[in-house]
């Protein structure tokens, strides 16, 4: 924002956008705790391989988006011609990589539907 500061709308608003797409792992996550704190069955086990599930890859696609989104917001700021291409791209990334965290849901129900 400080080399151009023309674009520091552009860049807040895809910022706010960029970490609304990262809460998308939190909630997974949310929705796991509730599934586990309305569970019956006394197995701790299942529960703690769905809460780690989930965790772990929450945490490898937090990485992930973060550095996807820090990199792309930097590019923007260096050479704001790119803006439109770049959230695009940006865009498809985030989704890309949030194939693993829905995958890692998907791993967490199998597990907690187990018993």
């Amino acid at each position: 924002m400080e080399r151009n500061p023309n674009i520091k709308g552009k860049l807040l608003t895809f910022m706010v956008l960029f970490v609304a797409l990262v809460e998308v792992t939190a909630i997974y996550g949310l929705i796991i705790a509730f599934q586990i704190s309305g569970a019956t069955s006394p197995d701790t086990m299942l529960f703690l391989s769905a809460g780690l599930a989930i965790g772990l890859a929450g945490l490898g696609v937090g990485i992930g988006r973060g550095y996807l989104s820090e990199e792309s917001l930097v590019i923007m700021g260096r050479n704001p011609g790119l803006i439109g291409f770049l959230l695009t791209v940006s865009i498809l990334g985030v989704a890309l990589v949030e194939s693993a965290a829905i995958y890692a849901l998907i791993v967490a129900f199998q597990i907690l539907g187990a018993d």
